[in-house]
């Protein structure tokens, strides 16, 4: 064992998401701007969260969207089915993805980041608690 995770305690902040579970990763490995607890960690590796994202279409521009299943959209913005936008702008890929605790909260962020220009939305990185501060 590593010394330095001896006597290491768990983090213990609130989960981001669902605000009642708690962080479970040790205080010394913690990324402080991502607490998620056991249980929404799972729905994250299933594929089960909200987020808001940015695509970049044949074009060149960018598409931004909020969902809880960004594999499956994705798959629609590709077969013409997503959106108007991007249905003759196809194929679409993924540029950025943010995970968000809830649907209002991707959708306020997705409605922040259509206000930004181009070069914006690439280099924008959310902080700590953006979604109370919309």
């Amino acid at each position: 064992m590593n010394s330095a995770w001896a006597n290491d305690t768990e983090c213990g902040a609130p989960c981001l998401r669902c605000g009642q579970g708690l962080c479970p990763y040790m205080e010394i490995a913690c990324n402080i701007k991502d607490h998620y607890c056991d249980a929404c960690l799972a729905l994250f590796d299933m594929g089960e969260y909200w987020c808001a994202y940015i695509l970049k279409c044949s074009d060149g521009t960018l598409y931004t969207g909020a969902t809880n299943n960004l594999k499956k959209r994705i798959e629609k913005h590709n077969k013409g089915t997503g959106a108007k936008y991007t249905k003759t702008r196809r194929p679409v890929s993924l540029v950025r993805k943010f995970l968000c605790p809830s649907k209002s909260e991707a959708m306020k962020l997705e409605y922040k980041i259509k206000q930004l220009s181009h070069n914006e939305k690439l280099l924008f990185k959310p902080i700590l608690g953006w979604y109370s501060n919309l």
